[in-house]
C-alpha cells in the first residue's frame, strides 16, 4: 500500500511539472518588447493521414479568440489572427520551441508586422503556450485510412508583443526625432560568405508610415536636406531575432551644427526591425554562385539623439562594446553599418576617458538591457 501511495504521489508530481511546462510562455526580451494582448483560441484544426504512421501539417484552423484579460470576444484565428477591429498578424518564423509529447508545442516566433493602430497592429513577436488538444497520434494512421482527415479540438493561449521604443531622455542625450525606413538592401556572395548589407535603398517615413520624411541609403537624408550617418565601428548591437530580422543597435553619429532635422545628432538607435537578413531559403554562398547578389526587403525604426553633455564629442569614444560575438549591426557577422567596407569593431578605446565611457555604456545599457 505504501509503495502504491508513493507511486501515486510521484505520478501526481510529474503531472504537475508537465502542466507547468505546458503553461510556461517562452518570452521575448522583456526590455525590448511590450506585451499588448493575450488571447485564448478555442476551436478545431485539421490533420490528415498521409500514410502508415504519417500525418500532414496542420491546416483548416477554425477558432475564436477570447481576450484573457477581459474574457471578451477578441476575434478569430484561422491561421492568421484577426482581431475584432480588423487588424491582423500571423506567425512568420519560429525562433524557439518547447515540445511535450501529445500537445501542441509552445513557441516564440517572429510575427507579421502590419502598420496601423489596431489591437494586432505593429506586432513583432508572437508566443503560444498552455495548449490543449490539437494533436493526432501517428499511430492513428494505418494503411486503411490513408487520406482520412481528422477534425481535432484544440485550445491555446497566444501572446502578442510590440517593439519597445528606446528611451527618449537619458543622462546625456535627448531624443530629437524618429523615422521608419522601408526599402531594400543587398548581400553579395563573396568567397563563401554573404557580405552586406550594401546598396541600401529606402524611404524614411514618420513612425506611423504615413508621410515620407527623407531617405536612407547608408546615410540618413531628411527632406530638408540635412544628413547624418553612423560612425563606423561605434555601434553596440543586440540580435533580437537571429536569422529573421536586422539587429537592434545603438551607435554614434557625427554631429553637424545647424537647425535642421538631422543637425546636432550624436547618437542613432535602430529598433523594431523586419527582414533585411540572409535566411536559409536564400541558399548557401559557395563557389558555384560567387558574385550572386540577393536583394532583401527590410523595415526599421530609428531614433536620433542630441547629446546634452557637451564634453561628449563624437570622437570621445572611438571603439564599441559588443553584446555578443554573433550580433552585428545587420544581423550578419560580416556586415557593416551603412553598407561600406567598415566592419563593426568589438574593441573599446583604451585611451577614452573613464567617465565618458561609463556614460556611453549607460545609454547603451538602457537600450539593450545589458545591466
Amino acid at each position: 500500500a505504501n509503495s502504491l501511495l508513493r507511486m501515486q504521489r510521484i505520478l501526481s508530481l510529474l503531472f504537475i511539472i508537465a502542466s507547468l511546462a505546458l503553461a510556461q510562455e517562452i518570452l521575448p526580451n522583456a526590455l525590448l518588447t511590450t506585451n499588448v494582448a493575450r488571447y485564448r483560441a478555442a476551436g478545431t484544426l485539421n490533420i490528415a493521414c498521409t500514410g502508415v504512421n504519417r500525418t500532414s501539417a496542420i491546416y483548416g484552423i477554425n477558432s475564436n479568440l477570447t481576450n484573457l484579460a477581459t474574457n471578451a470576444s477578441a476575434g478569430i484565428y484561422n491561421g492568421s489572427f484577426v482581431a475584432s477591429d480588423g487588424s491582423f498578424t500571423r506567425l512568420v518564423q519560429s525562433l524557439n520551441t518547447s515540445t511535450t509529447p501529445g500537445y501542441l508545442a509552445n513557441f516564440l516566433g517572429v510575427a507579421l508586422r502590419n502598420s496601423g493602430n489596431g489591437a494586432l497592429s505593429r506586432i513583432v513577436f508572437l508566443t503560444r503556450y498552455d495548449t490543449v488538444g490539437g494533436v493526432l497520434p501517428v499511430t492513428n494512421c494505418t494503411a486503411d485510412n490513408n487520406g482520412t482527415v481528422f477534425s481535432i479540438p484544440f485550445e491555446a493561449s497566444y501572446g502578442f508583443y510590440r517593439a519597445a521604443a528606446p528611451p527618449t531622455d537619458v543622462t546625456f542625450a535627448t531624443l530629437k526625432t524618429s523615422a521608419r525606413a522601408i526599402g531594400n538592401l543587398q548581400y553579395t556572395c563573396t568567397a563563401g560568405t554573404w557580405v552586406g548589407p550594401s546598396n541600401i535603398n529606402s524611404t524614411l517615413y514618420n513612425l506611423e508610415e504615413t508621410t515620407p520624411v527623407g531617405s536612407y541609403n547608408g546615410s540618413f537624408t531628411s527632406s530638408d536636406g540635412s544628413v547624418t550617418s553612423v560612425i563606423g565601428g561605434s555601434a553596440t548591437s543586440y540580435n533580437i531575432a537571429p536569422g529573421a530580422a536586422l539587429a537592434y543597435f545603438l551607435a554614434r553619429a557625427t554631429p553637424v551644427t545647424g537647425n535642421l532635422t538631422f543637425n546636432n545628432v550624436s547618437y542613432i538607435a535602430r529598433y523594431d526591425t523586419v527582414g533585411g537578413v540572409i535566411q536559409a531559403i536564400d541558399g548557401v554562398c559557395n563557389s558555384t554562385n560567387e558574385g550572386t547578389i540577393i536583394s532583401k526587403p527590410f523595415a526599421a525604426s530609428y531614433n536620433f539623439y542630441t547629446a546634452t553633455n557637451t564634453t561628449m564629442s563624437s570622437s570621445s569614444v572611438s571603439g564599441s562594446s559588443s553584446v555578443s560575438a554573433s550580433s552585428s549591426i545587420s544581423g550578419s557577422s560580416s556586415s557593416s553599418v551603412s553598407g561600406s567596407s567598415t566592419r563593426v569593431s568589438t574593441t573599446t578605446a583604451a585611451n577614452s576617458d573613464a567617465s565618458i565611457c561609463t556614460l556611453s555604456l549607460a545609454l547603451i545599457a538602457t537600450f539593450v538591457g545589458l545591466y
